[in-house]
């Protein structure tokens, strides 16, 4: 189950084939999402608790963690270089 099942705010169709995929299950879906009243309440409360954050003070607390957790240069290096 995805998250955003499990948080009750859509459906995740998990690795939906493309070449699969037919007009008539896409298009239930999506009246699914915008008319199902359950998920449109999570979706609410989301939203809600979203709005009531400081994206800008999280992000720069984050950074500022992650910049002082490590040593210079940062063990980024071999990052790409994993074969």
């Amino acid at each position: 189950m995805s998250t955003v099942q499990a948080r009750g705010i859509g459906k995740y169709p998990e690795m939906v084939c493309v070449k699969k995929l037919a007009a008539d299950s896409l298009a239930e879906g999506a009246v699914e999402a915008l008319t199902d009243q359950s998920m449109f309440a999570a979706e609410q409360a989301i939203s809600a608790q979203v709005q009531s954050e400081d994206g800008v003070a999280n992000a720069i607390n984050l950074i500022d963690k992650m910049v002082t957790s490590f040593t210079y240069p940062w063990p980024i290096k071999d990052m790409y270089n994993k074969r």
